[in-house]
């Protein structure tokens, strides 16, 4: 079914806009060398774009392929996830705080990376607070 195809393939443009930043989070500090080749997972520039790979990760569960806003008897997993992608932009910007206090990358870069996260995580916080909204009145 076409139109059923199409709904599935919807990306949400919040979700678009964490999946291209998170691809750059994950290789541009290494591209740049910024990293060194003995680093570990905890690095703040790899938690950096770790952590951004799982909030998008969540926000494309949660937002991709249905209708915005959801009906009310989904808003509740739509929050879940949402909920969940909040904590891991969360943990991006403390990964992004931990870099600028080590000097860790270019700092107008990390500005720039920092910015982008929190208009993500504020623009998340809006949506979890349309949703609830929707579930308090309790019809579509």
């Amino acid at each position: 079914d076409p139109e059923r195809e199409a709904k599935f393939r919807h990306e949400h443009p919040l979700a678009a806009q964490m999946f291209e930043l998170s691809g750059r989070l994950m290789k541009e500090p290494d591209a740049r060398g910024w990293v060194p080749h003995d680093a570990s997972e905890e690095h703040p520039l790899i938690e950096l774009g770790s952590s951004a790979a799982r909030a998008g990760a969540k926000l494309a569960g949660g937002l991709n392929g249905c209708d915005w806003p959801p009906p009310v008897d989904g808003c509740a997993g739509v929050i879940v996830r949402l909920k969940r992608a909040r904590e891991y932009l969360d943990d991006a910007l403390r990964a992004g705080e931990a870099c600028a206090e080590e000097g860790l990358g270019e700092s107008v870069w990390l500005a720039a990376v920092r910015a982008e996260l929190e208009q993500i995580a504020r623009e998340c916080d809006g949506l979890i607070a349309e949703l609830r909204a929707k579930l308090e009145r309790g019809c579509d």
